[in-house]
């Protein structure tokens, strides 16, 4: 039997309103149920509309969020590596910087192991992957006069990469 205990969770589906192997994807995912906070970023190569973070906390006994947008958050994979099983750069660190309704996010994650689903077998799906990533993150969210309002240090994390690579 299968039972989930105090489980943090994330679910995302497009609608199909992308053609997402077409695009490609960057997603993290920061839960912290103990503290009633996470960290959610989405980004698909080729929309600025579905370019965003969001951040979810709890002040002054009440829950609160904020969303970054794509023309308030800037996003780098400081470090990459070019995976010899997946045959694409994927990456090893992320740093996200965002800054909206007077509140300044700083993110950084660390990939620290992932699981590659390859699909080998049909023409329409082999030149594409997708890189389940495990890791950590490290982030505070900060107010207009800098204080910290909430932050995470070394919460684990999950996040996913997927886009072409290229065939042998």
């Amino acid at each position: 039997m299968f039972d989930w205990q105090r489980a943090s969770g994330y679910y995302e589906h497009s609608f199909g309103i992308r053609p997402l192997p077409l695009h490609g994807w960057d997603f993290l995912f920061v839960p912290d149920a103990e503290r009633r906070q996470s960290v959610v970023m989405q980004t698909y190569r080729g929309s600025q509309a579905l370019r965003y973070v969001e951040v979810c906390w709890q002040q002054d006994g009440g829950a609160r969020y904020q969303r970054f947008n794509a023309d308030s958050l800037q996003l780098s994979w400081a470090e990459t590596t070019d995976d010899a099983l997946l045959r694409a750069k994927r990456p090893l660190r992320r740093l996200i910087r965002a800054e909206a309704g007077g509140l300044r996010l700083q993110v950084d994650n660390r990939v620290l192991h992932r699981i590659p689903l390859l699909r080998p077998h049909r023409l329409a799906v082999r030149h594409f992957f997708i890189s389940e990533e495990i890791g950590v993150a490290d982030w505070t969210l900060r107010d207009a006069r800098g204080h910290v309002v909430a932050e995470a240090v070394q919460q684990s994390c999950g996040g996913e990469v997927a886009h072409f690579r290229s065939q042998s």
